[in-house]
């Protein structure tokens, strides 16, 4: 197996990939399902791509995902990088079954194991392999003959999947005994299948706007850092030029007190929730789509989606930096975003932090770092206060888009200094820091709700 040159056209895939993964939600298995009659790649089917997300709950994400796989590998969207490690394998001989799957023929390797590939210091085992025709991703538009998955997964559950692409040519080695396959060994493998189709190709998926932070940097001096944001995508180019970004510092003088906006109503109850490691900040993301409740603004519902934290804190109060800030990241039905913030100096430890502790504790690599931590209920955090800053401002990463409304709490809470630290460890970016320097505040206004005295 070591034989197999991967040299040409990887892709390494590390959240849920794997085509027709059972297509991720917190609670529901990630593995690609082993009949595969229950779907079909035929687009006037009633089991079609376009209806996999409503063949069973379980695979709603099919549907409903903004990460999904295939995509079409556009040289415009593409960054060329250095930082990532040399693919390193370790493959060795195995026992393994050839099976057909109802789309697909996989191969499946025994439990002595087939060996493994390390992806930025993690072991991903290799489990198993299977093949597409025509190749599923696709360069610039073009697709191939052939596209072979190589499927991994590490000890914690995450996915790995090394790809490779196919042209006619002469015969590949190993499905002989690539870079080039034969018409015949392609004709072989879907006639083996039987399944009546002549493709088993998802068809390619939005990109939409998939930010890896280890694209951007906190540090000042970087190439990639605050200041250059704007520069490194076209797409983000909000960051740099936009005159309603974030955080700002809330200063007496520009704040006006209102009495007109109303109590902060919220409604959040418990749900599953996955705690991540985006790589420059840990995030608590919650499972199906409004499940953890809402809260109003202005009338409008805006559904929690995640939760993430900034140390020191982005914004300021008259230039005083706190210790740490909280985002509760919320979006309306039409699409709209609005965050719900929670400044906290050193003092007492903060109860909901203490839900996650061991959490954060048990996670340690920045690419892979992913725990199911069950329910969590948000109503548990402390955001009780009769007063609160609102203004309209940006996401504080890329793309760093507009029309954010902000409502920061105006009592600050307690943490203490290990779980500040606990949370900069558990992402060990190498930088002290994971806040976005103060933004202008231009020609906006910023209120201060404080209720009428009865």
């Amino acid at each position: 197996m070591d034989k197999l040159s991967i040299r040409c056209f990887i892709f390494l895939v590390l959240t849920s990939f794997v085509t027709i993964v059972s297509c991720l939600s917190a609670t529901t298995d990630y593995r690609e399902v082993e009949d595969e009659h229950e779907f079909s790649y035929e687009w006037n089917q009633e089991n079609g791509p376009a209806k996999w997300g409503k063949l069973r709950p379980e695979w709603k994400m099919c549907g409903k995902g903004e990460m999904q796989s295939p995509i079409d590998l556009m040289n415009k969207r593409v960054r060329l990088v250095t930082h990532f490690k040399k693919l390193t394998r370790d493959y060795k001989p195995c026992n393994a079954t050839l099976k057909n799957r109802g789309h697909d023929m996989m191969l499946k390797f025994g439990e002595e194991g087939s060996g493994s590939i390390k992806v930025n210091g993690t072991e991903y085992k290799l489990l198993q392999l299977h093949w597409h025709s025509p190749s599923e991703h696709t360069i610039n538009g073009r697709r191939f003959a052939l596209e072979l998955h190589m499927v991994h997964e590490n000890i914690n559950g995450s996915l790995a999947v090394v790809t490779v692409l196919y042209k006619i040519g002469r015969p590949d080695s190993f499905l002989g005994l690539v870079r080039t396959v034969t018409k015949n060994q392609v004709r072989l493998l879907r006639v083996a299948v039987h399944d009546n189709s002549d493709t088993n190709a998802r068809p390619v998926q939005p990109t939409n706007k998939r930010v890896d932070e280890s694209e951007f940097s906190y540090e000042l001096n970087k190439e990639n850092g605050p200041a250059k944001w704007g520069k490194l995508k076209p797409e983000w180019k909000m960051c740099g030029k936009g005159e309603m970004q974030s955080p700002i510092d809330l200063m007496n003088k520009r704040v006006k007190l209102v009495s007109h906006l109303g109590k902060l109503t919220r409604n959040y109850k418990p749900s599953n929730a996955t705690l991540k490691n985006r790589g420059h900040d840990m995030m608590l993301k919650f499972g199906e789509e409004g499940s953890a409740g809402s809260t109003k603004i202005n009338g409008t519902e805006y559904k929690l989606l995640q939760l993430h934290w900034h140390s020191p804190s982005e914004h300021t109060i008259n230039g005083r930096r706190f210790a740490l800030e909280l985002h509760m990241v919320h979006e309306s039905k039409n699409g709209s975003m609005a965050v719900v913030t929670v400044l906290y100096k050193i003092g007492k430890p903060d109860s909901f932090l203490g839900l996650l502790e061991h959490k954060l504790a048990a996670i340690t690599d920045q690419n892979d770092a992913k725990k199911n931590v069950v329910m969590i209920d948000p109503s548990k955090i402390n955001i009780e206060s009769r007063n609160y800053y609102r203004y309209i401002g940006s996401l504080t990463t890329p793309p760093c888009t507009q029309n954010v409304t902000w409502t920061i709490i105006r009592t600050t809470r307690t943490v203490t200094e290990r779980q500040v630290n606990l949370l900069r460890v558990a992402v060990h970016d190498d930088s002290n820091s994971n806040a976005r320097p103060i933004q202008p505040t231009n020609k906006r206004e910023i209120h201060l709700y404080r209720p009428k005295s009865s």
